[in-house]
């Protein structure tokens, strides 16, 4: 869960930059691929679908996420 706090946390500040980036696809992109993401991050990214997940929601560029209580995603025995 704190993982998954630190990543939107670095979402969040990459998409705040004002990086000379096409859209906010292009800023996602750059922050999925972040260094301060750990490899087993990056290999649930598939299955967790953040970059999908904020332009459902109509993640803009001048907008801030934050999470609150997230689940943990996963049933017992998985």
């Amino acid at each position: 869960m704190k993982k998954f706090v630190t990543i939107l946390t670095g979402i969040v500040f990459l998409t705040s930059l004002s990086v000379q980036a096409g859209d906010i696809g292009d800023k996602l992109d750059l922050a999925l691929k972040a260094e301060i993401r750990g490899e087993s991050d990056t290999k649930r990214d598939r299955n967790r679908k953040a970059k999908e997940t904020l332009a459902f929601f109509g993640l803009e560029d001048n907008m801030k996420v934050i999470e609150l209580l997230p689940g943990g995603g996963c049933i017992p025995n998985c």
